[in-house]
């Protein structure tokens, strides 16, 4: 190493200046790998949890049910009962009904109404299964509707929105703004442990909204994206 001091200088300036340029081009690697495993993540489908977004109390009644046999079966087999009320066995088979309605709620019905109420739509609601069956909670939405020609009025949708959704808090009001032929409509969403917020929302928007749009300016799609999401709130347990 020279002996000069501006040289010396010199080389710890050149020395830190890479170290800096290499911290920060694996910080920026860093961010581009954890933005690419929450695309995945948000991409990432679950048949699962497409069920538990669109059967909403679907789980406790399962486990409320199934509580309850065990309960009443615990009741039937006490020692110090020499002969269990008759009550008990029509309780159990009630509680196992219902154990089995309920499966068959949730792995048929639900499903089954959800896709029936997509197909029965005079216009395509474009990626709201994938959403509802991905693996992190939609925190805002956006719904992008295209119209097959004339686009409806943004004063007429806006007032359609405010007026027929209407929310409690300031944040849950819902945005729609213009953008080129197409109309977007944004809201923020709370968070739990399925995209219930999500399902609700556009079910509301569709049913409360688009169809009376649908019936003076034909819609031809209503693409729903996700312009945020989080892990879902499973709760703190305490």
């Amino acid at each position: 190493m020279s002996d000069d001091p501006r040289e010396r200088l010199e080389a710890e300036a050149q020395r830190l200046r890479q170290e800096r340029e290499r911290a920060s081009v694996e910080a920026a690697q860093d961010t581009r790998d954890a933005e690419a495993r929450a695309r995945a993540d948000a991409a990432s489908f679950s048949e699962r949890r497409l069920l538990l977004s669109v059967t909403r109390f679907t789980m406790p009644l399962v486990f409320s049910t199934l509580a309850g046999a065990f309960s009443f079966w615990a009741v039937s087999l006490d020692s110090e009962l020499k002969q269990p009320p008759a009550w008990t066995g029509w309780a159990i088979g009630v509680c196992v009904s219902l154990f089995a309605l309920v499966l068959v709620r949730f792995w048929v019905f639900g499903p089954r109404r959800y896709r029936r109420w997509l197909e029965a739509l005079p216009f395509r609601v474009v990626g709201l299964t994938e959403l509802l069956g991905s693996s992190r909670a939609v925190t805002k939405v956006q719904v992008t509707l295209r119209f097959h020609d004339t686009l409806a009025p943004l004063a007429v949708v806006q007032e359609l929105v405010l007026g027929k959704l209407p929310v409690t808090e300031a944040n849950e009001r819902a945005t729609v703004t213009e953008q080129g032929k197409t109309l977007i409509v944004t809201r923020e969403l709370s968070t739990e442990s399925a995209n219930f917020p999500l399902h609700g929302w556009v079910r509301a928007v569709t049913e409360r909204v688009l169809r009376d749009v649908h019936a003076a300016y034909r819609l031809e799609e209503a693409r729903v994206e996700a312009l945020d999401s989080r892990p879902f709130d499973h709760g703190s347990g305490d």
